[in-house]
């Protein structure tokens, strides 16, 4: 970090007062301060709390959605405790500020850290007396997580384009209270838009966990059931137009049918109307499968991955048109399933983790709600040639033996679970989309290809990175290859040479090689008896 000048004014500050931490000028905080990584793991209490309970006179200096600061005492020592969000971002907003603003010339920054050493173990204390960075390669690799270069770079285009005017213009972001750079987003767009002359336009966030102080914005019931209704009038029109185009006979019938049906849901969608709503799904799934289509056979492709990539035709280079070019039907799943995998999260935290009950109690409740307006959608899809709608419930014990429902940062466990459910569904063909600085969502998608391959052998699967450095040549051509293996496979699938499209099909092909591999060691024991093995067959 450059040598911070404290008698220069600080470049995000209104009023006096810190715009991203909240510091005001003229605290005295004292020289120390400890900076730790704030609720990583979703725990109930904040990380600068945990630090405080071991200090007196304790009083909190500020307290927000990005950052904690508390000052108190230990053996007769002024210190200040500051919690942040995960990445070097957020650290360094902190430490900027606490300089600038309080005087504080010593921090101790206490985090977690993976090793190759074998002589430590999970929970050992590790004081380290220096880091390397500076060597070239990662000024290549470490860079900002590509989602947030994209949404905030849009935001900032919106402002600067006169589409939107500063004056009258609120920007909300959405943020995660987990371990993922996500957490960052906030305090980037802020130093993006004081950067860019944009330093009075306010900024809003929805979080899972705790909001800003926001005077004037508040989420109540009716309008979280607006925005539940909204986001499922999306899911079932992208259902039914992405399989409904990529085989219409009449070049855009599907296009003039979508654009119907949006301006009709949009309507009905603000009012908040369930009864509306289900009749709606109905009408939906009959409009779109009265459209003529060509009777070609096409290979289903499942699109999987990061949140933003899967859904965003920037960031992923337009890919649901270069799938249909290359004569695939491409599939996504359900944009409400990633907002259900959110509220499962504390339930697990909960039952395994010493999380709170109030929180997973009201996020099963709202689990319960969102579940009983899909099955609306549920009954508009029996019978019609559309993929059916899966429970949250069930995604999450599909992945039970491949990685654990405790994986919750960036897409997590739900990963893995789209990608079986497509499989399942008989969407053998999946690409998983990931930033490629994105550690958790490589562990729970690349990671597990291996494992998924083996149990699902006939799937044709395939991970595709992201990054602002990534060729696109080179995304395309991987792509290309991807769907002539997927045309190849057409006529296998035809046949139905695939693997065991059901979970009790599954079990009793694993049953069956458990019987064989349990007859060949009896009959090597006892030499070979016939009577033997027809016994294990029968008791298996």
């Amino acid at each position: 970090m450059s040598k911070i000048n404290r008698n220069e004014p600080p470049l995000f500050e209104v009023d006096g007062k810190a715009v991203l931490t909240g510091l005001r000028r003229g605290d005295k905080l004292g020289r120390y301060a400890i900076l730790a990584v704030r609720d990583p793991l979703g725990f109930s209490k904040d990380a600068a709390d945990v630090i405080a309970d071991s200090m007196t006179d304790v009083r909190e200096i500020t307290r927000n959605s990005m950052f904690t600061v508390l000052s108190g005492c230990y053996q007769d020592a002024q210190i200040i405790v500051c919690s942040t969000g995960s990445g070097g971002a957020d650290t360094e907003i902190a430490m900027v500020d606490l300089m600038q603003y309080g005087g504080v010339d010593t921090f101790l920054r206490i985090g977690t850290s993976g090793t190759q050493r074998p002589d430590l173990n999970v929970g050992d204390i590790v004081i380290t007396s220096g880091a390397v960075r500076d060597e070239g390669l990662t000024k290549e690799y470490i860079d900002a997580c590509y989602p947030a270069i994209v949404v905030i770079g849009q935001l900032i285009d919106a402002l600067q384009s006169g589409r939107c005017d500063p004056k009258r213009t609120a920007l909300m972001l959405a943020q995660t209270c987990g371990p993922c750079r996500a957490t960052n987003y906030p305090a980037l767009l802020r130093k993006a838009l004081c950067e860019a002359g944009f330093g009075d336009v306010p900024v809003l966030t929805l979080s899972g966990g705790s909001l800003n102080n926001q005077p004037g914005f508040a989420i109540s019931a009716r309008l979280l059931h607006r925005l539940i209704l909204g986001c499922l009038y999306g899911d079932m029109l992208q259902r039914v137009s992405l399989s409904t185009r990529a085989h219409e006979r009449n070049a855009g019938d599907t296009d003039d049918r979508l654009a119907h049906w949006m301006n009709r849901v949009k309507f009905s969608a603000a009012r908040g109307d369930s009864s509306l709503f289900k009749s709606h799904m109905r009408s939906i799934v009959r409009d779109f499968s009265a459209i003529r289509q060509a009777h070609a056979p096409l290979p289903r492709v499942g699109i999987v991955g990061e949140i933003l990539l899967k859904y965003h035709p920037d960031a992923n280079n337009q890919v649901l048109r270069h799938i249909m070019e290359e004569g695939g039907e491409p599939v996504l799943t359900d944009l409400m399933d990633f907002f259900l995998y959110c509220l499962l999260d504390p339930v697990y935290l909960w039952r395994h983790m010493g999380g709170k009950a109030f929180p997973a109690f009201s996020n099963w409740l709202l689990i319960k709600r969102i579940e009983s307006l899909r099955d609306a959608m549920r009954r508009a899809l029996e019978g019609s040639r559309f993929l059916p709608v899966s429970r949250i419930a069930d995604l999450a014990r599909s992945v039970r033996g491949i990685v654990s429902t405790g994986n919750q940062a960036g897409e997590g466990w739900l990963l893995t679970a789209e990608m079986l459910e497509l499989i399942d569904h008989g969407v053998g063909n999946v690409l998983c989309l990931q930033p490629f600085g994105c550690l958790p969502n490589h562990i729970t998608g690349k990671g597990v290809l291996k494992e998924l391959k083996r149990i699902r052998p006939h799937a044709n699967l395939m991970a595709v990175d992201y990054d602002p450095g990534s060729s696109e040549a080179n995304q395309l051509n991987r792509i290309k290859l991807f769907m002539t293996v997927a045309h190849s496979r057409i006529p296998q699938e035809a046949q139905g040479d695939h693997a065991p499209a059901s979970l009790n099909e599954s079990v009793a092909q694993l049953a069956g090689r458990l019987r064989d591999n349990l007859k060949g060691k009896l009959e090597n024991t006892i030499g070979g008896s016939g009577n033997s093995g027809d016994e294990v067959t029968n008791l298996a």
